[in-house]
């Protein structure tokens, strides 16, 4: 009965190795666990952002408004008859 046991805790803490600690084990779990929660926060965040790109190219596309917005905000364009002001 003790050989048995002197046996079966080798082959138990072995196991117990494999477990926790053996690459593919429950900590490499853990790690690749963590690492697919950061990715899914940064595709979230990239997907906001095409959203966003996404409603500005509709804009574009379709509305006179959003290319007159922003010819006067990022090219300082401005229209015939209008005086420019620029506050210092």
């Amino acid at each position: 009965m003790k050989s048995l046991a002197c046996l079966l805790v080798p082959l138990l803490m072995l196991l117990q190795y494999e477990i926790w600690l053996a690459p593919g084990g429950l900590t490499s779990l853990w790690r690749v666990h963590h690492q697919l929660a950061k990715e899914s926060a940064v595709n979230q965040q990239w997907q906001q952002r095409n959203q966003v790109l996404m409603a500005e190219i509709h804009d574009l596309k379709n509305g006179n408004q959003a290319i007159e917005d922003h010819a006067r905000t990022d090219l300082g364009m401005i229209k015939p008859g209008e005086v420019l002001y620029h506050a210092s």
